[in-house]
């Protein structure tokens, strides 16, 4: 990661919420700065996405999502390859249970 001249982190993050990503063991979130923050930190994280496409061609999940040894990615299912996704609400708790047992 590469920072503008003069970029100092802890006078810069301070009090913001993102440095308490940095305490943390875990994160669940949805695509949120949350999940940049993570990846930042490199915290373990579980990030939840819709299956839509971006620009009608490019996977959402795969361009725009974590990609590092600690990031887990559930993907919805409902509406996979069409640009308006899925409604997370309907992502089935068990998808991510699983997950969960076997990542915790």
């Amino acid at each position: 990661v590469s920072y503008r001249k003069g970029f100092n982190q802890k006078k810069e993050l301070k009090g913001t919420h993102l440095l308490l990503v940095g305490k943390c063991r875990l994160i669940i979130s949805t695509d949120t700065s949350f999940i940049h923050a993570a990846n930042f930190f490199k915290v373990r994280l579980i990030g939840i996405y819709n299956n839509r496409l971006a620009n009608g061609k490019y996977n959402n999940n795969e361009l725009w999502g974590p990609h590092y040894a600690n990031a887990v990615q559930v993907f919805s299912q409902d509406h996979d390859g069409t640009e308006s996704g899925d409604d997370l609400r309907n992502l089935p708790f068990k998808v991510l249970k699983d997950v969960l047992a076997k990542e915790v």
